[in-house]
């Protein structure tokens, strides 16, 4: 008894179906997941670890943006959400970091949001820091605001519109600059000091003064560098320590000599300004003036006496 197989067209197709849309219920979650890894632009076979930002502003960052250290991608944003933050309002950005290099984040690094050229995207710089604490999985990083294109832009019209007021002073002779610009006075004084000068070029170069013969008089000119020759020499005999001035710039010993002039002369005055002293007592005290005055006056008595009457002190007999 032979067995009845199933060769019937029917079954055919439907099996082939079948196995058709399996493929393609299979291709399109490949698809899928191939979209997803692209789109939130990380790997799926690595392991990450998650830190966190707080903006008030985002920047234009988005999900999938580059997370980078140093320029070299460690992650991506993985989502932001709307939350509150000791008492303010914000957005908390997750970042999904590579673990390879969650190690080179420390409590000290802060995170920058930068552009990728002028009006490019957006990414996360993570400048690192030099601590030796490391961040954990589930911190927050302090962020760093950077200058925007708006505020570029503010900058740049805010300096141009003080380019402007200056322009407009300049313009208005006010100011230095303003006044070398529109005012002519300048220009004249400019003249009259050329005018000056040329006079006085003139005057050196014809003239018969002494400047004039300090620079055509040859005779004058070897005299100056005769006197200088001499003044030269003299200073060199100085600093050889001839003659008396060399020695006293030089020598010692006519210092140390006059210092003990002065010193004795010093001690001198000391003991005169002294009334232990007989001269600090002739020169302070009156009793000893009085007395010295009596003792003329006696004398000078007794020498009238002897002119007047020599006999009564010389006595002269003959044998």
């Amino acid at each position: 008894m032979t067995a009845n197989v199933d060769t019937s067209p029917t079954g055919g197709i439907g099996w082939r179906n079948l196995r058709t849309g399996i493929l393609f219920i299979a291709g399109i979650l490949l698809a899928g997941a191939l979209g997803l890894i692209i789109g939130k632009n990380s790997n799926l076979l690595t392991r990450h670890d998650a830190a966190y930002l707080f903006l008030s502003d985002i920047r234009g960052l988005s999900e999938g943006n580059m997370v980078a250290i140093a320029g070299k991608k460690i992650g991506v944003v993985q989502s932001m959400d709307f939350a509150e933050r000791n008492d303010t309002a914000g957005v908390v950005v997750t970042l999904d970091v590579v673990h390879d290099y969650f190690h080179l984040i420390t409590k000290d690094s802060r995170a920058i949001i930068r552009a990728l050229g002028v009006l490019g995207d957006k990414y996360v710089d993570i400048a690192v820091g030099h601590s030796g604490e490391f961040l954990q999985g589930g911190d927050f990083l302090p962020v760093v605001a950077e200058p925007g294109l708006e505020e570029l832009t503010a900058s740049a019209l805010k300096t141009m519109n003080t380019m402007q007021d200056v322009t407009a002073k300049i313009n208005n002779g006010e100011g230095t600059l303003g006044k070398l610009i529109t005012s002519s006075q300048l220009h004249d004084r400019l003249l009259i000091s050329a005018a000056n000068v040329e006079s006085l070029t003139t005057a050196l170069t014809h003239g018969n003064g002494l400047m004039s013969r300090l620079i055509y008089d040859r005779q004058m000119t070897q005299h100056a560098s005769s006197l200088l020759a001499d003044l030269s020499d003299v200073s060199g005999s100085l600093k050889e320590g001839k003659g008396t001035l060399g020695k006293l710039i030089v020598d010692e010993s006519l210092f140390n000599t006059l210092d003990l002039v002065i010193r004795r002369a010093d001690s001198l005055v000391v003991q005169l300004s002294s009334p232990a002293g007989s001269i600090g007592r002739f020169a302070r005290d009156d009793a000893f003036y009085i007395h010295l005055d009596h003792s003329i006056i006696s004398l000078d008595s007794l020498l009238m006496d002897f002119q007047r009457n020599p006999g009564r002190y010389v006595r002269v007999s003959v044998f």
